[in-house]
């Protein structure tokens, strides 16, 4: 996996060194010392990108960059980037970006791709495949007990089957999905694809599962990863599938179901192995950044040293403010958060600084201030990694001279109608500008 990781730094190291001249694809695949059929395999399990439209993508943030800052002409950027004529340009430009070149170039949005790479090793190589399940029986498990709900549905269903020994050998595939809890029962389902609909049907209700559907042929895109069947290892592959792989890749979460399906060895009626499918769509994956001119900005936050110290820092914060200034939080909707790797900070905007109550001195708050000026801003949903985003901020001022040095980033996420459902907030991080 090292081997693999290695790979794909170094072609992207390629692709930013020749991104003003020609890219080589077999050169690339020579960069990383890979054949090209195994680079494009592994740059899009790694990156969640074709090689093809990463590269084209890369170009375009490059002609952005190119537009805002220097007075090259137009036909030049697209020339130097890859197109082979200023009309080919132009109308790619305007298919992603949704403006003409030279809207955008007056305009004070700030579009940018960066190269977008996982930090960690990835243990669970990812496939994004247009994938088509078949007609299933779908039965409901139920219990009062969340932990271990899918083994315990799955261990019921070999006791059925022990029960009918008919059924034996008549499972073609199986799935599962959390449903979630009604009033005090957690419901898991399983749904199984059979080579006899009407034998199984024969045999429900029963004890195990009450309840029976047929589900329907269905299909989608989906983004998956083959784990095996222990939960630490489970957990860990839907972690990284959502959490890590998702977040930079080109791809977002689309609205069905995502599930796991199980790989028997009937014999001996257990689990194996399990693939987890996460429902993607194809992500507008451009950001925006605006340069903004705000005002002053108060917060009243806590200040904890060291790494991973959210829980400990936010807690500390609410339970200070639920003691001395429960107004304060109970009308809260814009919330702090600043870290790197020496300390982690988390707090509240306070807009009315008249309106705070005087606080009583404490070593785990303080009141701190934002000063005013130009800021760079870039605004994502609030499931958005905070970690990519920030360094992709960073990136972009460093590279475009917005930032003399590795500047603070602060985050706000603004909650809308004291509701904090994900598509009711938002995330802003902020960095000051030096110009």
């Amino acid at each position: 996996m090292t081997y693999h990781y290695d790979t794909i730094r170094k072609t992207m190291d390629y692709i930013e060194q020749n991104l003003d001249g020609t890219i080589d694809l077999n050169e690339a695949a020579k960069a990383g010392a890979v054949s090209l059929m195994q680079l494009y395999r592994q740059f899009y399990a790694y990156t969640g990108h074709t090689l093809k439209e990463y590269i084209r993508k890369r170009h375009l943030s490059n002609a952005c960059a190119l537009l805002k800052f220097t007075d090259t002409p137009l036909v030049e950027v697209a020339l130097l980037n890859g197109f082979e004529t200023q009309q080919a340009f132009h109308k790619y430009f305007k298919s992603v970006l949704g403006v003409t070149p030279y809207v955008y170039k007056s305009s004070e949005a700030y579009f940018y791709f960066t190269p977008t790479f996982h930090q960690e090793i990835p243990s669970f190589p990812v496939k994004v495949e247009y994938e088509m399940f078949p007609i299933t029986l779908s039965i409901m498990y139920s219990t009062r007990q969340q932990n271990g709900i899918e083994a315990r549905a799955i261990s019921c269903l070999y006791e059925l089957i022990s029960e009918y020994p008919f059924l034996a050998g008549n499972i073609l595939r199986l799935f599962g999905r959390n449903i979630g809890q009604t009033e005090n029962q957690f419901q898991y389902e399983l749904n199984i694809a059979v080579k006899d609909m009407a034998l199984w049907e024969s045999v429900f209700p029963n004890r195990y599962f009450p309840k029976t559907t047929i589900r329907i042929e269905y299909s989608g895109t989906y983004a998956s990863c083959i784990v095996k069947n222990e939960e630490c290892e489970i957990l860990s592959g839907w972690n990284y599938l959502y959490n890590t792989w998702l977040r930079a890749s080109m791809f977002t979460r689309s609205q069905e179901d995502f599930f796991e399906e199980y790989f028997l060895k009937e014999k001996e009626n257990r689990v194996q192995r399990l693939k987890l499918y996460l429902p993607v769509k194809k992500n507008q994956v451009f950001r925006t950044i605006s340069i903004q001119e705000l005002p002053a900005m108060s917060f009243i936050i806590n200040v904890q040293p060291g790494v991973d110290k959210e829980e400990t820092s936010a807690r500390l914060i609410t339970n200070f403010l639920m003691d001395h200034a429960p107004n304060i939080m109970y009308q809260a909707t814009e919330f702090y958060l600043s870290y790197d790797t020496t300390y982690y900070e988390s707090g509240i905007k306070i807009d009315d600084l008249s309106a705070l109550p005087e606080l009583p001195k404490s070593k785990e708050v303080e009141l701190i201030h934002s000063p005013p000026g130009s800021y760079a801003v870039l605004e994502d949903d609030c499931c958005g990694d905070y970690s990519i985003q920030r360094d992709h901020l960073i990136r972009w001022m460093l590279q475009h001279g917005f930032s003399k040095k590795e500047p603070k980033i602060f985050t706000i996420y603004e909650v809308k109608n004291n509701n904090f459902n994900d598509d009711q907030v938002r995330m802003k991080l902020y960095a000051k500008c030096d110009i």
